[in-house]
């Protein structure tokens, strides 16, 4: 079996020389055959020198270096390293990670099961604040005493990674999450079968800055329905390190890269992820919309409520309808559009409604222009977003439409509701949520239990 470790290095040659050190260690046998590619994105020193010194203790070793320019990121480095790679499996290594002796046998077992895999290794320290947390305790890490430290290590809460009770909670299969590329993309340490990078393009080199990027590389592999798993055993250690990045920079570049992310797949996951980022409360959310059923979300509205809303504003032109639930909705054909947050209902509806575009969307963040819509109507189905998604929520529809009707039933208590024991939005929260964001609304009574609140940028008479 062919493997090529893919390292890209930024002015970190100490740490570089560490990450070096534990892969000249690795035990690899017969039957693999290893091969190392350093690609320096434009350090201000080169490592010519050290690359020298290890070549000696790993034949296959290959550097690279890339003067550095506007168009450098980490994206466009380990493009470098894919396509000057000769293994039919990749290990995307960060410098400064640093792996136990067996790590690459590991590897080497679980693709001899299964080719079409992404491995996410358990990460110890990635998560380390150097202002506050005492380091000392692997000031001494070599590759003889990495496991000694590392079980001592790996259940502190200041090493642990964050992500490992989801890792236990599926067994390490990441698949059984809805949206596993979520939880397994990390690239400080993640392994994937060659025909699969290539099969996508590799990673996106509009991605500058920190995150993103391997978020996106990770859900388009996914879409080709590679199986996705942890690996705990053969982990990898962050050496505790200064960032280039603080914090902030961190998550701003992170947002950016995520809006863009959903600009390019433009799916009902990617939207839902950039409003709601928290990997497990994503896919519970996700979870819940697939299986969801509307009909036991919100009620069954009488034909004289929906034949009321129907009649207030004009057939012509675009109008959306999100939330639709079987109801008497299209007595009139007004409606020229769905937003439907299933899969499979997007496919039945698509089947009998030829005459209206169905959307498989959330709508926090579509594709169309200020006002398309004429109106939107949005039924209590508004009332299942959690705060920060319904507040995007209102926002886009307003941006979208000209009149947003949001449809409410006071005391509305379903099925689900009651098993998931959630708080629902009242109507004083989606009128405040209004208020914050400055928009002008008005409720019509319809009857001693549904109202009708019309929000918009515009005044309303």
């Amino acid at each position: 079996m062919n493997i090529s470790i893919i390292i890209p290095t930024y002015n970190s040659k100490e740490n570089l020389q560490q990450t070096l050190l534990f892969i000249s260690k690795q035990i690899l046998g017969n039957k693999i055959k290893l091969e190392v590619i350093v690609i320096d994105d434009g350090s201000n020193e080169r490592s010519d020198e050290l690359i020298s010194r290890y070549r000696e203790i790993i034949p296959n070793l290959i550097y690279i270096y890339r003067e550095r320019d506007k168009l450098s990121c980490r994206a466009k480095a380990r493009n470098i390293g894919i396509y000057n790679s000769t293994g039919d499996i990749l290990v995307f290594l960060d410098s400064g990670m640093l792996i136990p002796n067996y790590f690459i046998l590991k590897v080497s077992e679980h693709f001899s099961r299964s080719r079409k895999l992404v491995v996410s290794h358990y990460l110890i320290g990635k998560s380390l604040d150097l202002t506050k947390d005492d380091i000392t305790i692997a000031a001494n890490i070599n590759p003889e005493n990495i496991d000694e430290i590392c079980r001592n290590l790996i259940n502190h809460p200041s090493w642990v990674d964050c992500r490992v009770g989801l890792f236990d909670m599926v067994n390490n299969n990441l698949s059984r999450y809805p949206a596993p590329w979520t939880v397994g993309y990390n690239t400080a340490a993640l392994t994937v079968d060659r025909n699969l990078v290539l099969s996508v393009g590799g990673f996106d080199e509009s991605f500058m800055g920190w995150g993103g990027e391997d978020v996106d590389f990770c859900y388009r592999i996914f879409k080709k329905k590679a199986k996705f798993i942890s690996e705990q055993k053969a982990y990898a250690f962050h050496l505790p390190h200064r960032q280039l990045e603080t914090m902030d920079e961190k998550i701003k570049n992170n947002v950016i890269n995520l809006k863009k992310m959903h600009k390019k797949n433009n799916s009902f996951e990617t939207e839902l992820f950039l409003n709601c980022p928290y990997t497990l409360d994503f896919n519970l959310m996700l979870h819940r919309f697939n299986c969801l059923d509307i009909c036991h979300l919100i009620p069954k509205y009488e034909d004289k409520i929906i034949e009321y809303v129907n009649s207030t504003f004009e057939s012509e032109g675009n109008n959306l309808l999100i939330g639709y639930n079987g109801d008497n909705w299209l007595s009139k054909s007004i409606y020229s559009h769905f937003f439907v947050h299933n899969k499979k209902i997007q496919q039945k509806l698509e089947k009998c409604l030829e005459n209206i575009r169905i959307h498989y969307m959330l709508g926090c963040d579509t594709p169309f222009d200020d006002y398309f819509f004429n109106v939107t109507v949005v039924t209590d189905f508004h009332r299942y977003f959690e705060p920060a998604v319904l507040e995007a929520f209102i926002k886009e529809t307003v941006r979208i439409s000209k009149k947003v009707y949001f449809v409410h039933t006071m005391d509305l208590n379903p099925v689900i509701k009651r098993i998931e024991r959630m708080e629902w939005t009242s109507h004083a929260s989606l009128l405040e949520k209004a208020s914050k964001l400055g928009l002008n609304y008005k409720t019509i009574n319809l009857d001693s239990k549904i109202k009708l609140s019309i929000i918009s940028k515009e005044s309303i008479t």
